[in-house]
């Protein structure tokens, strides 16, 4: 979450639109499902060799949830840069 946080007031320090803002929102709203689904399968690998099959499932489960996270962070930011900036 940190590191999406980063990402995303980056964005907003650098003062880019409402187009530039989408495209930070949408890296920081990926990002952070895309760093849960890897910690989760890390210590799923790292609790023994018998849950690597299980660690792969989970990982590969949560890509699609990378993507629409990220589209819909993307235009949430996007729109409140443009409607309300001070909400950010």
């Amino acid at each position: 979450a940190l590191i999406s946080w980063v990402i995303f007031t980056t964005g907003k320090r650098l003062g880019t639109g409402g187009r530039g803002m989408g495209i930070y929102a949408f890296i920081a709203g990926g990002a952070a499902v895309l760093l849960s689904a890897g910690a989760v399968s890390l210590l799923l690998f790292l609790s023994g060799r018998e849950f690597l099959t299980t660690a792969k499932i989970v990982f590969a489960a949560h890509m699609p949830l990378v993507l629409i996270e990220a589209f819909i962070t993307a235009f949430i930011g996007a729109f409140l840069i443009r409607v309300k900036p001070e909400l950010l």
